[in-house]
Formats: C-alpha cells, structure tokens, sequence
C-alpha cells in the first residue's frame, strides 16, 4: 500500500497542513468553502501518513477506481497533502504551497511513463478545451499532475471531487508570500503559463489562509 509516515511538520506547507486538519479544521473549512469535511489524512492518529496511487482511492472510500487510475496514469503518481470527503460526499484532494519555489516542478518521468502522462493531459486537454503546453511537464509538472488527477476522478470516473490548493500566507520561517494578492499573482502567472485561464472548472479552487500571527486564519 503506498503509505508513508510523515513525523510531525516543523515548518513550511507540512507544518501547515497537519496544523489545520488536526487542531484547526473549522479555518480549512472556512478557506475552502466546500462545506464540513471529514479528514482523513494527514491524521495524527494515522502517523500523519501520506498516500497516493491506489492507495488515495482505497483512503478514499473508492478503491473500485483503482484500475482505472493505473490505466490513466502511471504508478508512483502525486503524494496528496490532505484527503477528506465533504457533506455532499465529493472526493476533496489538497494540495498545500507555503512559498512560490514549491510551484516549480519538472518531470522526472521514465520514458516508459511519458506516454501515459502525455495522453492523459491530452485527455483533459480535449474536455478542458485548453492547449497543453511544454510547461505541463517542464516547469508546473506538479501543478498540472493534480489536476489530471481531479480531471480523472470527475469526467472520466464519474466521481464528484474538489482540488483545492492551500496557499500559506505569512509563512516567515519559509520567507513566503505575505498576502493573498502577492499569491494570486503568482497563480495567475502558472494559469497563463500553462494556458488555463478561465479554463479551470469549479471542483478547482483556491484557499488561502494567514499563518503570519502564528495562529492560523482564513485569508
């Protein structure tokens, strides 16, 4: 079962995210505005465990889509920083950024892999009516690679989810951004670079929280 144990965050997107699911969900809960979840990882009952491939899904409550997904992307694929599932029982994935270096990831795919990963962009390329461009797997690999995933699990599997991206506001210790407009200007910078303006659909959204007092607060 892809798992691995996490020890308690000490600073930056890791610290964050343990911080908001198991001492603060009512501030995740107002950044997302998706209605209560339950959370299910990263749990300090859990060993603040991470998950991916099947192993997401079987977290999840779906591990029937676990075929599919390995028929969609290649194994070894995103390591999520939160899971939970909503009231309404959609599927919610996060993925947490607490200084803009982490928005900047080329692919280390195997050429055996490339393939698999080109087509499923192309995939969502066609149903998003986006043009994909090289910057999907030479500079916001891990951005775009999330949202094939939460492309996967609505239009192809059929299954309601929510990609949120938490941005840490404040987060001195990793010299990150200290408002939400400084972070909005990036996003905009990686949605133009990879041709997604205006494009994303509505289970893709932003959260913000402030960090900067040292407790958190939705920004």
């Amino acid at each position: 079962m892809p798992r691995r144990q996490q020890k308690v965050g000490t600073k930056g997107s890791q610290k964050w995210m343990q911080v908001l699911v198991n001492q603060y969900p009512s501030v995740l809960q107002e950044a997302l505005q998706i209605g209560p979840v339950t959370w299910l990882s990263p749990l300090a009952s859990d060993e603040f465990a991470e998950y991916w491939d099947g192993s997401f899904l079987d977290v999840l409550g779906a591990p029937e889509l676990g075929d599919q997904l390995y028929g969609f992307w290649p194994r070894s694929g995103p390591r999520w920083d939160a899971l939970g599932i909503n009231k309404s029982r959609a599927l919610v994935l996060v993925e947490a950024k607490s200084h803009a270096r982490e928005m900047l990831t080329a692919t280390s795919a195997s050429v055996k892999s490339l393939p698999k990963i080109q087509n499923a962009f192309q995939r969502l390329s066609t149903d998003w009516q986006v043009l994909i461009t090289p910057q999907w797997t030479s500079e916001y690999y891990q951005y775009a690679n999330r949202l094939a995933h939460v492309f996967f699990l609505n239009e192809i599997c059929g299954r309601p989810a929510f990609l949120a991206f938490l941005y840490i506001v404040g987060d001195a210790a990793m010299r990150g951004p200290n408002s939400r407009s400084e972070w909005e200007t990036i996003i905009d910078r990686t949605h133009r670079s990879l041709g997604v303006q205006s494009k994303l659909p509505p289970y893709v959204i932003d959260a913000f929280v402030d960090v900067s007092s040292g407790t958190p607060v939705a920004a």
